[in-house]
């Protein structure tokens, strides 16, 4: 139950995020969403990396969207511009870590 992330995709102007919905009236084996005006993500960061923040982007709007309301049904398009800002497990631990000194 829940909502998963069964693939995410890239194309030169957009990603593309296939959801898996089963909560509450919810029972969609794929739900697309599109992110567009996503920024060029920062330097350094490996594609898997990539894929996971924007899958925690993509699911945290699409539970805030259901919360407040309801899906679209047929998919719904998100503004990327803040998705290289979201925190991630990997990315608040390589923070935490602290150079002897």
């Amino acid at each position: 139950m829940g909502v998963t992330v069964n693939a995410i995709s890239e194309t030169e102007t957009e990603w593309l995020v296939d959801l898996r919905v089963y909560e509450g009236v919810y029972r969609k084996d794929h739900y697309p969403v599109r992110v567009v005006e996503v920024p060029s993500p920062p330097a350094g960061r490996t594609p898997e990396l990539l894929e996971r923040q924007m899958a925690e982007y993509v699911l945290t709007r699409a539970r805030l969207h259901m919360k407040s309301g309801s899906l679209p049904p047929k998919g719904m398009q998100v503004n990327g511009h803040e998705v290289w800002r979201t925190e991630i497990p990997e990315l608040s631990a390589a923070k935490e870590i602290k150079t002897p000194g």
